[in-house]
């Protein structure tokens, strides 16, 4: 009998095992696709800048501030915003920091350097199209499908949240639900198209578009990963498994 148990103990080690190697797999899994989701984020707000039809209201910012106030890279001066608005974030929400947050904080505004650089070397710039109105308004729809695209990839991936989007979440959980999130992402946006406007960023139709219209699409480009994808919820779903299985 005492056999019999040690065995089965034996089988449900190893079936652990098993599991918790399957669950790393699917976790780097997850991590590359919101690496994918990041890299479409940024190709969007690169897109957004060729059609000079203004950026997201954070970008429009950043921007502003970059190039015409402290006269640095817009990657750099995201990076040094993103870096300082963390501080808080880590005081008063620490578990919202994770890889993804990390990935997002230095690789976004650089990664919209490297795909404006790289237009530009295919002669793709905005003043090469300023003229050609179809083609700013169909680059200008182009990145809005994929910066939402990579929106939804990034938040459903689950492996931290940026700064700019935590404000919204703990100012909700700190008035205990007073104050919405969307009416503080509102405040906020309309404070960096503020400062947008006031450093000469690049403001436009789409800074509102792009603000406060994307809701709806990034949901449905949400839904559809949970279909479509179903490979980056696999971990998640094996934790739980293993949870319950140990209890």
């Amino acid at each position: 009998m005492l056999d019999d148990l040690c065995y089965g103990t034996k089988n449900l080690s190893e079936s652990m095992r098993m599991k918790n190697l399957r669950i790393t797999k699917y976790t780097i899994i997850r991590f590359f696709v919101m690496v994918l989701g990041i890299a479409l984020l940024a190709l969007g707000i690169a897109l957004l800048r060729i059609s000079d039809a203004g950026t997201d209201p954070y970008s429009c910012m950043n921007i502003g501030l970059g190039e015409n106030v402290f006269h640095i890279g817009y990657g750099t001066m995201q990076m040094i915003v993103n870096i300082l608005m963390y501080i808080p974030v880590l005081i008063l929400a620490p578990k919202a920091f994770g890889i993804g947050a990390l990935v997002n904080m230095f690789c976004v505004g650089y990664g919209v350097d490297a795909f404006t650089a790289l237009f530009r070397g295919m002669g793709l710039t905005m003043e090469s199209i300023a003229d050609r109105m179809e083609m700013r308004i169909l680059i200008f729809f182009l990145a809005i499908l994929v910066y939402c695209v990579g929106v939804a990839l990034y938040i459903e991936c689950e492996l931290g949240t940026s700064a700019y989007d935590m404000i919204g979440v703990i100012a909700e959980e700190k008035s205990k639900g007073k104050l919405k999130f969307q009416w503080v992402r509102i405040f906020t946006d309309f404070c960096c198209i503020g400062i947008g406007l006031l450093t000469g960023g690049a403001f436009g139709i789409g800074t509102f578009l792009v603000g406060f219209g994307t809701g709806p699409i990034v949901s449905f480009f949400r839904n559809l990963s949970k279909k479509s994808l179903p490979v980056i919820y696999m971990d998640r779903e094996m934790k739980e498994e293993v949870l319950a299985e140990a209890e």
